[in-house]
């Protein structure tokens, strides 16, 4: 299970622990320790990604964690690869955030090269309607690194005709991730879709992780 870049493991331990539960062995790694190395932070990430695993049936990518998912997909050859309200790149050679999402984190406050942890990035109101219980709130805010800038300006490359290589599906929890669906229902990837937000893997994981078992039995049959 790869967490999104911005946020730390936390966000899946729970998800993880559920679908343990329910029969996986489930590996999370860190991440976070990409962040301080050299450009392009995103080798570094795809390298410790790649280091956590032995032999691998499904991935799991949540959020900013879909845009790695060709190129780990490329090196691991999963049977599954489940995108959980994760970007979904184009057909395009590379990945590279929008002009609209650079121009917001260009908006953000921060001083020097790293941008503010990304749960600072939409203030307390929202952080508490996307996690409610502070315990885990607090857990997860103090699980979350501080991401460079520059990590958003070199470009991902993308494997050509990644999308029919592997048994994709998408799972979205939240409107935010509209697009990225309509992106795998174009691929014609199983896809479902649960009325949440964005942290529900988190806070909600035997909801998420009964959805996801679904989706990841169909993604195999498919």
């Amino acid at each position: 299970m790869i967490h999104s870049p911005l946020v730390g493991p936390m966000t899946l331990h729970r998800l993880g622990a559920r679908l343990h539960e329910l029969g996986f062995e489930v590996v999370v790694p860190d991440l976070r320790g990409a962040l301080t190395g050299p450009r392009p932070q995103w080798r570094a990430i795809l390298d410790l990604a790649i280091a956590a695993a032995s032999s691998v049936d499904v991935i799991v990518a949540h959020s900013g964690a879909g845009v790695l998912m060709p190129l780990l997909a490329e090196q691991l050859s999963p049977e599954v690869v489940a995108f959980v309200d994760a970007v979904v790149p184009g057909d395009g050679l590379t990945y590279q955030a929008s002009d609209p999402f650079i121009e917001f984190v260009d908006s953000l406050s921060h001083d020097g090269p790293l941008l503010p942890p990304w749960h600072e990035w939409w203030g307390d109101d929202v952080t508490a309607r996307l996690i409610p219980d502070g315990d885990l709130r607090d857990q997860i805010a103090a699980d979350t690194p501080r991401v460079p800038r520059s990590f958003y300006d070199d470009p991902v490359p993308l494997p050509s005709s990644w999308m029919t290589r592997h048994g994709c599906c998408f799972l979205q929890l939240s409107p935010a991730y509209d697009d990225d669906r309509a992106r795998a229902e174009a691929y014609e990837w199983p896809t479902a879709r649960m009325a949440g937000q964005h942290l529900d893997v988190a806070v909600k994981p035997f909801a998420v992780g009964e959805s996801l078992m679904s989706l990841i039995e169909r993604a195999r049959s498919h």
